[in-house]
């Protein structure tokens, strides 16, 4: 049995596939098997998907949190800095 896949609709996520019908009740495991292949396939590609912005986001909460460190870390710097004016300077 052979599945021709034509089109790729992504507004609607959705393939168009032709198929002889006879072919197709004759043979029932393959297109389980060709359906749980897919569903296997978009599992993983959503799994991966989701990884990479779950990484993405530890990454940005990590330069946020240095980024935080640093500005603290600057106004201490401020409110500890002692200015001395020399004589004449004024």
């Amino acid at each position: 049995m052979v599945l021709d896949i034509d089109d790729w609709n992504e507004d609607h996520n959705t393939i168009m596939i032709e198929f002889n019908a006879r072919e197709l009740f004759t043979d029932l495991p393959s297109l389980f098997r060709f359906c749980k292949k897919a569903i296997e396939e978009e599992d993983e590609s959503n799994r991966k998907k989701y990884r990479e912005l779950a990484e993405d986001k530890l990454e940005q909460n990590d330069n946020h949190a240095k980024l935080r460190a640093s500005v603290s870390l600057a106004k201490d710097g401020i409110k500890n800095m002692q200015a001395t004016i020399k004589e004449g300077q004024i």
